[in-house]
């Protein structure tokens, strides 16, 4: 069942919070190493910010954890530099594996997501920094929870499901 947004803000405030406190590291220095400004990270902490991908990387780069660690799932590393480099478009590339998984059109996830129309063939195309309400939106139109985009390897969220064809010759 997909997370609401209050729920995906509450956990990227706990985590942010009890991440940057295990590690011992203040919040002025935690902008500094992330590029926020201190209000940016006050908001997120707060669960009053509507923190963007390239946010969410930043933080957890500067925290040596990868962004999945901020929803709950730690069973990956902390990012490598491609990782990072290609964050948003690996997020663009999972919400279209879900949607055609489902056998869905970019407007009727458009509609289910509530979003402009256009907004997920934007998205596909130019993997754009998203806001976690935007994607809180779209994963619940999938039916999944917002780590499942953020996840570096689509073929481990899926599983079984994605199977490789076979070669025939």
């Amino acid at each position: 069942m997909p997370e609401t947004l209050l729920l995906a803000k509450e956990k990227l405030a706990r985590s942010v919070s009890m991440t940057r406190k295990e590690k011992k590291i203040s919040g002025d220095a935690l902008c500094q190493r992330a590029n926020i400004g201190r209000n940016t990270l006050y908001l997120i902490e707060k669960k009053s910010g509507n923190a963007r991908l390239d946010t969410i990387m930043n933080l957890a780069v500067a925290l040596n954890v990868d962004p999945c660690h901020f929803f709950g799932r730690d069973r990956y590393s902390s990012p490598s530099k491609e990782r990072i480099q290609t964050f948003r478009a690996s997020v663009a590339a999972k919400i279209q594996g879900h949607r055609t998984m489902r056998a869905l059109s970019q407007n009727a996830l458009t509609k289910r997501a509530g979003l402009p129309w256009g907004y997920v063939s934007q998205i596909e195309r130019k993997s754009p920094d998203l806001t976690l309400d935007v994607l809180d939106k779209i994963a619940g139109a999938l039916n999944v929870e917002v780590v499942e985009l953020l996840a570096p390897d689509f073929a481990d969220e899926l599983g079984p499901i994605i199977a490789a064809p076979p070669n025939d010759g």
